[in-house]
């Protein structure tokens, strides 16, 4: 044996640490190159989310029960389709995203293989992904039950994270079931941008706001939620807009802030009011004279008018009379049943606003009452009717969206009531007298007033002196007006005079006429037959014989017509 070959083994035996280390840096090269392997395979396959556009995909409805349980005479396929062609239109009312075409969707799901009554899953949720490419996918359900009692439900999936993000279910009568699918889709899609003032017409312009407000003592529970109402308007409303204040406070003294684009001084200032004493008629009627007076007008006026004046069982004629002389000079007048009102002005609320053609005074208030035997029950009102509802139903979310879920309210027979106890402070007591029960706690007052405030004050939007013409159109064999506010939407009237077109309005109860509903004047859609949602076709008969609870003027029924005559400057 040479000494060389013995050096050698002899160096080899002397070190194993190094070549074990040698050996384990070659399996980690070799693990990590199986690892880039992999990784790049799977981004092969999965190209499509790598390069995923920012939208959204709606998929055909999976339908659950016979759709003519609900009284619709559609087949399963078909209301598959309409279900999901009504919610591609309402979605970008609610929110704010882009949003994949219905031809992109379908060329997707048959790539994919997927058909409507099949349940959405993992497995569905990543081969939808592959092939369509988007950000996320909404898979709806909808189960039909009977015409009061329908269930729509959506899962919105994340192609990037490939798991469910969020669900929501919400159910109503099949009357509103616009509504409900837009409520629905707010609610499993929350971490989408809302809409620019979802479900709320777009003010045309300028606005000054004058508001009269009654700081007596009994207004308490509700002005927060007028400080916060007038908040909201004031980053809602379009540049330009002012507003201004006349409160009324203990012993009919006034006090005036004039119309200013400085919405969080003027709010500073009432916050600064105290409110205490009492608030007279008299002393609501000279508010009112305060704000007729008002020489400082420019752009679109509005006047909205807060008080639980009494008028001890009597006609406010007075009042009627100054405002009506506010809106025939242009003033939009919105009116709001308060929770300190009686019984008697509520109904007297209601009429004067029948009387002048003003939006419904319409705010609701419940109130939570626990007994010391038997299930809590929230005591409910909208200002005429009372309702009742087990503590556990989620009548909150209810009030704040307006009255949108009134599966489990029972209506409370007031003919068995004195009339001085139909309101949420003395009903409680008188409920719990007449059931034999014994009442231990009353919750705090929930209300939607801050909701209702910009809903009337956004929904009149365009009346007034920015109002522009007036257009006869003929839907089947009935002819009938509505008002135009915006050049855009006069202009594509103009051009389509002769053709069958869809327009799409926003109506509310009207209060006097011939006709049951008033056609909001914005916002209007004018399109063709191919994009509109046939859920949300009617005819101008069907929605005058529609019942006054079912007409939400959020939503947007489309009627074909023709265009029959224009008068400009109306």
């Amino acid at each position: 044996m040479t000494p060389g070959r013995g050096a050698g083994r002899l160096l080899k035996s002397e070190h194993p640490e190094r070549e074990m280390m040698a050996s384990e840096r070659n399996a980690i090269l070799k693990g990590f190159l199986k690892t880039v392997a992999v990784i790049l395979l799977l981004a092969f396959e999965s190209s499509a989310l790598l390069g995923a556009r920012s939208s959204v995909l709606v998929l055909p409805f999976r339908i659950e029960g016979d759709p003519a349980r609900a009284r619709l005479d559609i087949s399963r396929p078909d209301m598959s389709r309409h279900l999901q062609e009504a919610t591609h239109f309402l979605l970008p009312r609610v929110r704010d995203y882009p949003l994949e075409s219905l031809e992109a969707t379908r060329s997707a799901t048959n790539r994919a293989g997927w058909s409507f009554d099949q349940s959405f899953d993992q497995e569905a949720g990543q081969s939808l992904c592959r092939t369509s490419g988007v950000t996320y996918l909404l898979a709806g359900t909808a189960r039909f039950v009977s015409p009061e009692r329908n269930f729509i439900s959506f899962e919105a999936y994340s192609c990037p994270l490939l798991r469910v993000l969020n669900r929501d279910e919400k159910s109503d009568s099949i009357y509103h079931l616009q509504g409900v699918l837009r409520r629905t889709l707010q609610g499993a899609t929350p971490f989408l941008t809302p809409a620019r003032r979802p479900g709320l017409p777009a003010a045309p312009g300028a606005t000054d706001l004058a508001v009269v407000l009654d700081l007596s003592g009994s207004m308490i529970f509700d002005l927060e939620s007028i400080r916060s109402g007038l908040a909201h308007l004031g980053s809602t409303l379009p540049p330009g807009s002012r507003l201004g204040l006349v409160t009324i406070n203990g012993g009919d003294a006034q006090d005036v802030h004039p119309l200013d684009e400085d919405w969080p001084g003027v709010l500073r200032w009432l916050q600064s009011r105290v409110p205490g004493g009492e608030v007279s008629l008299r002393g609501l009627e000279n508010a009112v004279a305060t704000v007729e007076r008002f020489r400082e007008w420019r752009g679109r006026r509005q006047l909205l008018l807060f008080s639980d004046a009494t008028a001890g069982g009597r006609r406010m004629v007075a009042l009627e009379s100054r405002l009506r002389r506010l809106a025939g000079a242009g003033v939009a007048v919105g009116l709001f049943a308060l929770y300190g009102q009686s019984y008697e002005d509520r109904q007297e609320y209601f009429r004067l606003a029948r009387s002048l053609s003003l939006p419904e005074p319409l705010v609701y208030y419940a109130r939570r009452a626990s007994f010391a035997e038997g299930e809590a029950q929230y005591l409910i009102t909208d200002g005429r009717r009372f309702f009742c509802a087990p503590a556990r139903a989620s009548v909150a979310a209810s009030i704040a969206g307006g009255g949108s879920d009134t599966v489990d309210w029972e209506p409370i027979e007031t003919v068995t009531y004195e009339q001085g106890t139909l309101n949420l402070r003395d009903l409680p007591r008188a409920y719990a007298e007449r059931e034999r029960l014994r009442l231990v706690e009353l919750g705090p007052v929930l209300s939607n007033l801050e909701r209702r405030i910009a809903t009337v004050a956004l929904h009149d939007a365009g009346q007034g002196t920015q109002e522009m013409a007036r257009v006869l159109l003929r839907n089947e064999s009935t002819s009938f007006w509505i008002r135009v506010a915006e050049h855009r939407v006069l202009t594509a009237l103009q051009n389509a005079r002769g053709q069958d077109l869809y327009v799409g309005l926003h109506v509310q109860s009207a209060s006097a006429g011939a006709e049951r509903i008033r056609v909001l004047p914005t916002p209007i859609h004018v399109l063709g037959a191919g994009a509109v949602p046939l859920l949300l076709v009617n005819t101008w008969e069907r929605l005058n014989r529609t019942p006054q609870q079912y007409i939400d003027p959020e939503d947007t029924w489309f009627l074909r017509v023709r265009v029959l005559e224009i008068e400009r400057g109306r």
